[in-house]
């Protein structure tokens, strides 16, 4: 994903921590694909945002996963980010991170402070994962 100039093993750590941060709240199979699909245009990238976002935000241990989780979701759909969204509902309740009850109550709280129209899309783009999630939990 970077060339041998761009591998220190400080950057080296950071990567690691990255994307065992990254995998473990998005999961292997969409991790997998989306460093698959890299080029050499894009390898840059997924590098910076798994250093930067996943080790460097998601990592910094102040607050837990489940708290960074509820903010991501709410930030992702108050400002319309839906594919983005959809893989944090996934991973959230993949996780334990959230219920699907309280997954109801962010997109409550999505009403109150980001309007009706923002927490119906959120509800909206959820329902199939929280409906596949509940089908695998049953079987």
């Amino acid at each position: 994903m970077s060339s041998d100039a761009d591998s220190t093993p400080a950057r080296d750590d950071r990567m690691d921590r990255g994307l065992a941060v990254r995998r473990r709240i998005l999961g292997d199979a969409y991790v997998d694909a989306a460093l698959g699909a890299s080029d050499s245009f894009s390898a840059p990238f997924q590098r910076f945002i798994t250093e930067n976002v996943w080790a460097g935000v998601w990592d910094r241990g102040v607050l837990d996963e489940r708290s960074r989780s509820l903010v991501t979701m709410s930030t992702l759909a108050t400002n319309g980010h839906w594919h983005e969204f959809a893989l944090h509902v996934g991973g959230a309740l993949r996780n334990g991170f959230l219920t699907p009850e309280e997954l109801f109550e962010v997109c409550a709280q999505l009403a109150a402070y980001a309007g009706y129209p923002v927490a119906l899309r959120a509800t909206k783009e959820a329902k199939p994962i929280v409906v596949e999630f509940l089908e695998e939990k049953s079987s």
